[in-house]
């Protein structure tokens, strides 16, 4: 029998639909009396700051690894981007994308394998090759050129 330890960070919501690591700390995502925000607090605990406010429906995130986090909001239809250096109420945030129903979140690089199979392909085609790379990979099907 397997143990992991647990341990509660936040309680500032009745649930989660989405959750990131960064270098230090967990984003999460939620509805709050009807209103969709971006909470994030340090991965050993503390105040909980609320990123993002405003939202419809935030359902993805992703963190680009440096300094920058992105939510999808499927209520809103868009894509947003946000700082995540700064431990802030109301960080800044930018539309990136108007994306119908946007509902989750993804990042692929130029280092990324999924990347090679989407470049002779139109923007919309590597959007849909991108979704079957990452199915495939979930499922643990090999994916060839």
């Amino acid at each position: 029998r397997m143990h992991f330890p647990a341990s509660v960070l936040a309680n500032s919501t009745d649930g989660a639909n989405c959750l990131i690591q960064t270098s230090s700390m967990l984003i999460y995502a939620s509805v709050v009396q009807g209103s969709g925000s971006v909470f994030g607090t340090s991965k050993s605990g503390g105040p909980v700051f609320r990123y993002v406010t405003g939202l419809g429906q935030p359902r993805g995130l992703a963190w680009d690894g440096d300094n920058t986090a992105y939510v999808a909001d499927a209520g809103g239809s868009r894509v947003y981007s946000f700082p995540v250096n700064r431990h802030i109420d109301g960080a800044p945030v930018v539309p990136v994308v108007d994306f119908n129903g946007a509902y989750g979140l993804a990042l692929v690089s130029s280092d990324d394998e999924a990347w090679h199979h989407m470049l002779p392909y139109s923007s919309a085609h590597r959007a849909a090759s991108l979704c079957w790379v990452l199915a495939c990979t979930l499922l643990g099907v090999v994916v060839s050129a």
